[in-house]
């Protein structure tokens, strides 16, 4: 029971966060950049959503939940909000543990977000 009102509440703080992103990765045309991009643009666009994939998949991180039978452990690359990282992956063991990933990798993707569609200086 307690475990049901705390996912609840973790979901109701990530879908701002999720509302904010969506227009970055909408394949529909989202949010574009205020100048037109390049091979390196969209390159560098492809690497941010990979890296980051785990945020991204928080939005439909209802999978994690044990009410749809979804089994941790799960591996997630340690590159994801660290590209100086090592090569491998996290362990992640516990919901807690994951949420805290996604909640702490999401600024720098909405700052690298930002910075590649030129509505913040880089730096």
């Amino acid at each position: 029971m307690f475990f049901d009102r705390w996912y609840i509440a973790q979901m109701e703080q990530l879908r701002p966060k999720m509302k904010a992103l969506f227009p970055y990765w909408d394949p529909t045309g989202g949010r574009m950049p205020t100048f037109r991009w390049g091979d390196r643009e969209r390159a560098r666009h492809q690497h941010l959503l990979s890296r980051f994939n785990v945020v991204l998949d928080a939005s439909h991180c209802e999978m994690f939940s044990q009410l749809n039978g979804a089994r941790l452990p799960v591996p997630l690359p340690r590159t994801f909000n660290d590209p100086r990282a090592e090569a491998g992956t996290i362990e992640v063991t516990t919901y807690r543990q994951y949420f805290s990933l996604v909640f702490d990798a999401y600024p720098q993707l909405m700052r690298e977000m930002q910075i590649l569609h030129g509505e913040t200086p880089s730096g």
